[in-house]
This record gives C-alpha cells, sequence and structure tokens, in this order.
C-alpha cells in the first residue's frame, strides 16, 4: 500500500523561487521590527522636562516637593542608540541598543544606584512594542 504522485512539475517550479521570496520578506520585517523598537527606546530617551513633569518626575528620588530631580536630558544616551537588522540564509536577527562606549553609565541607568530610582528603560520599551513587533513578524512570513 502506497501514494503515488504523479506531475510534480508544477509543484516544483512553483517552490523554487520560494526560498527568495521568503528571504526578501524576512529582511524587509526584519529592519522594520527594527525600526519600531528604535523609536520607540528613542522617545523614551528624549524625555523632555514638560514629559517628565507631567509624569510626575518618576525618575527623583524620595517624595519631598524640594528634592533635585536626577533625571537629566542631554541627548547623549538617544545619540548612544544603536540599531542592528541582519538577515543570512533564512535567519533574520536585530538588535536595539544602547553604545556603552558612548554611555558607559546605561548600567546606573537601568539599575538605578543609591540615589537614582532604576529606570529599565528596555523592558518599558519592549512591554509596550512586543506585540506589534510579533505581529509584523508573522505577517511578514506571509508570502504575497
Amino acid at each position: 500500500m502506497g501514494v503515488t504522485v504523479n506531475n510534480l512539475d508544477g509543484v516544483i517550479n512553483s517552490l523554487q523561487g520560494l526560498p527568495t521570496k521568503i528571504a526578501n520578506n524576512l529582511e524587509d520585517t526584519i529592519n522594520e521590527c527594527a525600526d519600531i523598537l528604535y523609536e520607540e527606546l528613542y522617545k523614551d530617551c528624549t524625555l523632555a522636562e514638560v514629559d517628565l513633569k507631567e509624569m510626575d518626575y518618576p525618575y527623583k528620588t524620595g517624595t519631598a516637593p524640594d528634592m533635585p530631580e536626577i533625571h537629566e536630558v542631554t541627548g547623549k544616551l538617544a545619540s548612544s542608540i544603536q540599531k542592528i537588522a541582519n538577515v543570512t540564509g533564512m535567519v533574520g536577527t536585530f538588535s536595539v541598543f544602547i553604545d556603552e562606549g558612548k554611555v558607559p553609565y546605561i548600567k546606573f541607568i537601568v539599575d538605578g544606584t543609591s540615589k537614582m530610582v532604576p529606570r529599565p528603560i528596555f523592558t518599558y520599551v519592549w512591554n509596550r512594542v512586543s506585540s506589534t513587533v510579533l505581529e509584523k513578524i508573522k505577517a511578514g512570513l506571509v508570502i504575497k
């Protein structure tokens, strides 16, 4: 008992371009996902004084009105954001990160110190955009 399938030439011919189509979709998708993460991280790294005031200065220590605000916007953090998107064959990776060579104190911003509350910006950003990124990946794997 068995199954015999004849006349597969049409199926084989239609599948020959499939890896190229998937790779093209994958590259576009990976770049779009990296852009989403980059833009959201950039927003978090460029909060202006008015934004922080509206948020009731979440990055200061203590609750007294005369406490100094620890967070200062210099632009250094935002200018150190790096984005890498790479597709090799059928494997796509993307990464958005702060260049520690330009901002060696990023660990203190993220983890906090004895005088500054933690500011886990990467977690905040991922929590806000993860569903969008995952949906974009799913949509990108559909061949048009």
